[in-house]
């Protein structure tokens, strides 16, 4: 064997192998990134409904000082209550979807891209090419 030879042998054994390397990694790049979206988008809930209640205490105080009578009193408390139920529900909702929705994990058949075809036209191509790929092997 020439270093040609040698070479191409390594060429050929590197190419696949730096393939499915980086395959690997995209996958789990993409996974940390789906989780990361996830914990950013909770966060992001949790802040708003925070900031919901905290104006609404503010609100409630002003009322308290600017109300005259115990009419407008009851309607500013039946709408801090409101907004307070708006808050708990926004922050409960965030958690529940947390919970709900993992991001996919970098199993084998997602790392080597073995997915199932669910739209008609991509079953169709993937059994045609399939098919394509067993007479090639008849012949």
């Amino acid at each position: 064997m020439n270093s040609n030879n040698i070479v191409a042998l390594v060429v050929a054994l590197l190419v696949p192998v730096v393939t499915a390397i980086a395959g690997t990694v995209s996958v789990l790049l993409e996974n940390r990134q789906a989780r990361n979206s996830l914990t950013a988008s909770r966060r992001l809930a949790f802040e708003d409904a925070s900031r919901q209640i905290a104006f609404t205490v503010e609100w409630w105080q002003a009322q308290q000082l600017l109300s005259t009578t115990p009419q407008t009193l009851q309607d500013a408390e039946a709408t801090a209550r409101g907004w307070i139920d708006q808050a708990a529900t926004l922050a409960s909702e965030a958690g529940r979807s947390h919970l709900d929705t993992d991001p996919p994990s970098a199993s084998p058949s997602r790392v080597l891209l073995l997915y199932r075809f669910h739209r008609r036209a991509a079953k169709s191509i993937g059994c045609s090419s399939f098919r394509g790929i067993a007479e090639l092997g008849r012949r």
